[in-house]
């Protein structure tokens, strides 16, 4: 038989190797000339893999040929994965739509795997119309079924999750699927479409509390129906000064804020006000509109310190014989100090702040004065304009002068160790071996703000008329002054 001079080989390279996992193909037909033959393969396991060895059986021969250079390739394996999307730029409070896709990996899913999601506290989660089967379903939690997935398949579960506006911004949902071991986890960042914050305002006795919401993104929300309630006491009322079925819209750019008058009992105001704010929201699209429901908000608030103690009146005069206030000239700032409701806070530190371009305050600028109720209490400085025109009268700040008392155990062991002075063998001026320095010391005073609030301002944005400072020169001509 006559064969071709590349098929004869040694003897000894005429082994036939292991073709357990093999390339193959079986029932070709060869054409004459050029033939490409497809090879398969089913791999068992992953790994790089190298072909050395060619076989070609024809009835009952083989022929064997080897790989001069061996041709290698990798078998890999590639296991379900799981991806949510998106998973920032989402915002609380309102229905984000988010995708759960199941990628199949090489091996595929069989049908009736279940699976089971679980949301961190404040988040609740839905699951839309899909191919999957939904066999429970909770606020937090949700059991799904799915169907069959072919090897190198996916499928997409489409979900609605609302995260609670006063929850933390960071969230995590949980994964539980049968062929993996451990859960997957997916952090999720959320922003508040718009922040909360209030202030408390004074004017005498009346107390104001405003609202304000910030706008903390580009997309708009209308809010409507705001509501303030006072609890755990029916003693105190409110009072709406808001513009009735008003529709607020706010955003990045708009903020709005809504206000009410506190209705207070002296006798029966209590220390601590608990307050509870609530308002409707609702996005401005139009499909939303048609398809979300509204929802509430609710800010809690309360209220400390917020008694008005204390009114402080000041006002600039000029000197006596002076009809105008005029730059450069000495003036006398007055300032009155009048209790409004009872307090133990009677010792207090007043301080003249100005503002140095425009006033020069002669003397000391701060002092202790004790306060008596039912009367007021006077304090004259002199000041000094540098700058003509309106100027504001300069701010006097109230805080509380507290004595420091000396603690119990240090009066005690002064008093056991201090001996009469006929007793006494110290030297004056010196400190004997038993006591400490540190009891010797006067005691040290503090000062301390009051709240917000507690004080009240009564020329607060007041300007007293200053003149400029006078030009105006003598000049004495031929025995005659000219002014």
């Amino acid at each position: 038989m006559d064969s071709h001079p590349s098929l004869i080989q040694k003897d000894t390279d005429a082994t036939k190797e292991d073709f357990v996992c093999c390339l193959q193909a079986a029932a070709i037909v060869l054409h004459p000339g050029s033939n490409l033959v497809p090879l398969k393969v089913k791999p068992e396991a992953k790994g790089n893999y190298a072909l050395k060895q060619v076989c070609i059986e024809i009835s009952s021969m083989e022929f064997l040929q080897w790989v001069t250079v061996p041709k290698c390739f990798d078998v890999i394996c590639d296991e379900p994965s799981v991806s949510l999307t998106p998973d920032a730029g989402l915002l609380a409070g309102i229905v984000q739509n988010v995708e759960l896709r199941i990628d199949s990996g090489s091996h595929g899913l069989v049908e009736g795997l279940v699976i089971k999601m679980v949301v961190s506290t404040g988040l609740s989660v839905q699951m839309k119309t899909s191919a999957a089967t939904m066999l429970a379903e909770t606020e937090d939690s949700l059991r799904v079924q799915l169907p069959a997935v072919s090897p190198g398949g996916s499928i997409v579960l489409p979900l609605d999750i609302v995260a609670a506006l006063d929850s933390h911004r960071k969230h995590k949902i949980m994964l539980f699927c049968a062929w993996s071991s451990a859960p997957y986890e997916f952090l999720l960042s959320l922003r508040s479409p718009f922040t909360i914050s209030h202030s408390l305002h004074t004017a005498g006795q009346q107390k104001f509390l405003q609202v304000l919401l910030h706008g903390e993104c580009a997309e708009s929300f209308s809010v409507v129906q705001p509501q303030l309630y006072v609890l755990d006491t029916d003693a105190i009322t409110v009072t709406s000064i808001n513009i009735p079925d008003q529709i607020g819209v706010i955003n990045k750019e708009q903020n709005i804020s809504f206000m009410w008058k506190l209705n207070l009992d002296p006798q029966q105001d209590p220390d601590v006000l608990p307050l509870q704010f609530t308002v409707i929201y609702k996005r401005l699209k139009e499909e939303e509109e048609v398809v979300r429901p509204s929802r509430k908000c609710t800010y809690s608030v309360s209220l400390a310190n917020y008694k008005t103690l204390y009114s402080v009146t000041s006002h600039v005069e000029p000197a006596s014989g002076v009809t105008f206030c005029r730059a450069g000239h000495m003036c006398r700032l007055h300032v009155q100090i009048a209790m409004m409701f009872t307090t133990t806070d009677v010792s207090l530190m007043y301080e003249v702040i100005a503002d140095q371009p425009m006033w020069a305050v002669c003397g000391r600028t701060a002092g202790i004065i004790m306060v008596k109720e039912d009367s007021v209490n006077q304090v004259s400085l002199d000041v000094m304009p540098l700058v003509g025109g309106y100027l504001p009268v300069p701010e006097v700040k109230l805080s509380k002068y507290i004595r420091e008392e000396r603690r119990d155990s240090e009066t005690e062991n002064s008093e056991q160790h201090d001996l009469p002075p006929a007793q006494s063998s110290t030297p004056r001026g010196a400190f004997s071996g038993k006591q400490s320095p540190a009891h010797c010391l006067p005691p040290v005073p503090r000062q301390e703000s009051f709240s917000k609030g507690q004080v009240y301002n009564k020329s607060q944005a007041m300007q007293v008329h200053v003149l400029p400072a006078s030009n105006t020169s003598s000049l004495e001509l031929g025995g005659h002054v000219v002014v």
